[in-house]
């Protein structure tokens, strides 16, 4: 009888047939040997240079409106009935 993909994958994929976050490769992990020999290299710091930054803020503003943007303002319930008011009219 033949077998399906997933079966066939299922032999190949660790963790294949266990969801699909099951089915990615499983993690690598680091060995002593390697955690040791990590741990006796020192870690340069590096100390950023505070002159003039790459960048200036100019102005701020909000963006103007769109043709068709329409901000809604009210409770929940009245932004809701607006949200189909203008479904309605424009599927119409």
């Amino acid at each position: 009888m033949p077998r399906s993909s997933s079966e066939r994958c299922r032999e190949f994929v660790p963790g294949a047939g266990k969801g699909v976050a099951a089915a990615a490769f499983e993690p690598r992990y680091a060995n002593l040997r390697a955690i040791k020999q990590a741990e006796q290299h020192e870690i340069a710091v590096v100390t950023a240079d505070m002159g003039e930054p790459s960048y200036r803020v100019r102005r701020m503003f909000a963006p103007p409106r769109g043709a068709g943007a329409e901000l809604l303002d009210g409770n929940p319930a009245q932004i809701a009935q607006r949200i189909t008011e203008l479904l309605r009219e424009r599927l119409a």
